[in-house]
């Protein structure tokens, strides 16, 4: 198990990148079939790793996240994040309170902590949408609020975000009816959070057409948001999520982002970069080593300003509401347009 095979070419897993060893075997590939096909078969492996977590009920959870960072690098991130879920819903089932849960999150690996909680905001975000409040407008306010309460109970100082913007990718992904109504019940940061959470969930939805185009989650976070405040979160968190999935084959990721891009204007360029850019950090901090955002992004492309000067926040939750632009000033009373 020494060795990994990717594309035809084998990699050492001790030594060297685990990103590298399929950057030219990606670009030589280079066609949109191509890209799709990989898309496809990066978010079957995600998908697989998420339903399979680190140990079983019962087991600490310091024990569970040393076996997720135990996992070859490009599957530490998901392990991690199933470990965030697997933890939740068993409180939920059991009926352990929530409040405390990650509390020794601050004694474990700083790595560990952001991954765990976005998978707690998953488990959280299914929680919400099951039964009454998934059927139909009605239960959609009450969805939110329950849900921010939720993530207040159960996140570590500085995560609270990162759970709540769970709501928006299962939302999507699990119940796109109530995305509408959801979002009319909520304003400002919060607001950002979940579409950043819808454009997420577009990446990886399972009742997204396909096979596509490698554009597509950007296509339809234009189509769906219903302002432009809504669709620069969607945006960035599509980027995010394309960046991440498909992390080892970075030719991939620059031949979607070309397609997504054509035809952008700044302000849309500025929200996928700051999505790519806070996937490249997130990875570098989960796995270890990630390729610089620059080498993802398409070379026939103005790089934006964003990308180059982009830092991390000084807090994990806010990497999911984007800094970009002059915070919107388009919005509407109450965080609309």
């Amino acid at each position: 198990m020494g060795e990994v095979a990717f594309d035809g070419r084998r990699e050492d897993r001790a030594g060297g990148s685990w990103w590298t060893g399929t950057a030219a075997a990606g670009a030589s590939a280079g066609a949109s079939a191509g890209a799709v096909s990989r898309q496809l078969a990066n978010r079957l492996e995600v998908f697989l790793r998420f339903r399979s977590p680190p140990g079983r009920a019962g087991d600490s959870l310091a024990w569970r996240v040393r076996q997720a960072l135990a996992s070859p690098p490009w599957q530490r991130l998901w392990a991690l994040e199933a470990v965030g879920s697997a933890r939740v819903e068993e409180a939920l089932a059991a009926g352990e309170p929530l409040a405390g849960l990650f509390a020794d999150v601050p004694a474990l690996p700083e790595r560990a902590g952001l991954p765990l909680h976005t998978g707690a905001g998953l488990a959280l975000g299914r929680h919400v949408l099951e039964g009454r409040e998934r059927r139909g407008s009605a239960g959609a306010p009450a969805a939110a609020e329950r849900m921010r309460r939720l993530a207040a109970d159960v996140a570590a100082p500085s995560y609270e975000g990162a759970v709540f913007e769970g709501l928006g990718f299962v939302a999507r992904t699990l119940a796109p009816g109530t995305v509408e109504a959801i979002d009319r019940s909520l304003a400002g940061r919060g607001r950002d959070l979940f579409w950043h959470g819808v454009g997420r969930g577009l990446h990886l939805a399972p009742g997204t057409p396909w096979p596509a185009g490698p554009d597509l989650a950007f296509a339809c976070a234009r189509a769906e948001a219903p302002d432009a405040a809504a669709r620069l979160s969607a945006l960035s968190g599509a980027a995010w999520a394309l960046t991440l999935v498909n992390l080892r084959h970075p030719a991939t990721v620059r031949l979607s982002l070309a397609a997504g891009l054509a035809g952008a204007g700044d302000d849309e360029a500025a929200a996928v970069a700051e999505g790519v850019a806070a996937a490249c950090w997130v990875a570098r901090q989960v796995a270890g080593e990630a390729p610089r955002p620059g080498a993802l992004w398409p070379r026939d492309a103005a790089v934006p300003r964003r990308l180059v000067a982009w830092r991390p926040p000084a807090a994990p939750e806010d990497l999911f509401a984007p800094r970009f632009a002059p915070r919107l000033a388009e919005r509407r009373p109450g965080g609309r347009r």
